[in-house]
């Protein structure tokens, strides 16, 4: 029950948390409304990973440790090397995100990404 505890207390500085992802005892979480990548860790403030990000959503591991992150409103699938920081377009030209009132994703079209053992992705959107 740490993770929980972890995001309860890591909400300052977090615009709209909109993707998580897991690692052993890591945490991650992508910001829809800053374009950012945090680290979250228990009494700790969230640690930037990467920003510039457009509407990232749903994020998973890749089995090279890379951060799988399903940028909604540049409709790709980037993969953040969390060591160097570099980005790799992974896929592009994806019908994901939907936007709703406000300006905020629309929650029940969220766009996931899963990633089998072999290293197959999975993008599930709205469309």
């Amino acid at each position: 029950m740490a993770s929980s505890r972890i995001l309860a207390s890591a909400d300052n500085g977090l615009g709209t948390p909109a993707g998580l992802a897991a690692r052993g005892d890591e945490l991650w979480v992508a910001d829809w409304k800053t374009g950012r990548l945090y680290q979250l860790a228990e009494g700790e403030q969230p640690r930037l990973v990467a920003s510039g990000l457009v509407r990232p959503e749903g994020i998973a591991f890749a089995p090279n440790g890379r951060l799988l992150v399903a940028e909604t409103g540049a409709g790709r699938l980037t993969a953040v090397d969390l060591v160097s920081r570099e980005r790799q377009t992974i896929a592009e030209g994806l019908e994901i995100g939907a936007e709703g009132p406000a300006g905020l994703p629309e929650t029940f079209l969220f766009t996931g990404v899963a990633v089998r053992e072999d290293g197959t992705i999975y993008v599930s959107g709205d469309s």
